[in-house]
């Protein structure tokens, strides 16, 4: 991945905002590249949430990961929050996503906007169309599957 700037985020302008993030098709080994855009929760937008555990199973949850948003800018994620979106990034289609590591802003210093999305969260998840649920690949031990997705 050729040098880029380090994306910045803007504040949410509304207490019912939140940000939704576009994973933009691709094939699993290439780059990753989203977008990411504040949304109102009174519009009832559209979208799936992600849930996961951010550490590796060595108990890695270091941010080292780069994707690229918006513009080419490098946002950094866990690698287990980079693998998730690899396996749940379609081919064909764009696939609109909450995922809390990368939809709330971990470097705020602010802690008011990231105190109030925590918050939410309950709401945000209950307003997703679904809840993907990431275990992470394959368990060598056990068949479990490598996304399991709740209905």
């Amino acid at each position: 991945m050729e040098q880029s700037s380090s994306y910045r985020y803007t504040p949410l302008h509304h207490p019912d905002s939140i940000r939704l993030l576009a994973i933009y098709p691709g094939e699993f080994a290439s780059p990753i590249q989203i977008s990411l855009a504040e949304v109102r929760s009174r519009e009832h937008p559209q979208y799936e949430a992600l849930s996961y555990t951010w550490a590796m199973e060595d108990g890695d949850c270091s941010r080292s990961s780069k994707i690229r948003c918006d513009d080419g800018k490098i946002l950094l994620v866990t690698k287990k929050c980079e693998l998730a979106l690899r396996y749940l990034r379609k081919q064909d289609l764009p696939r609109t996503l909450w995922v809390d590591a990368i939809s709330i802003n971990q470097e705020d210093t602010n802690t008011k906007e990231r105190g109030h999305q925590v918050g939410i969260m309950r709401d945000v998840y209950a307003n997703a169309t679904e809840v993907l649920i990431w275990l992470g690949e394959q368990s060598k031990k056990v068949g479990v599957p490598l996304l399991d997705t709740t209905d």
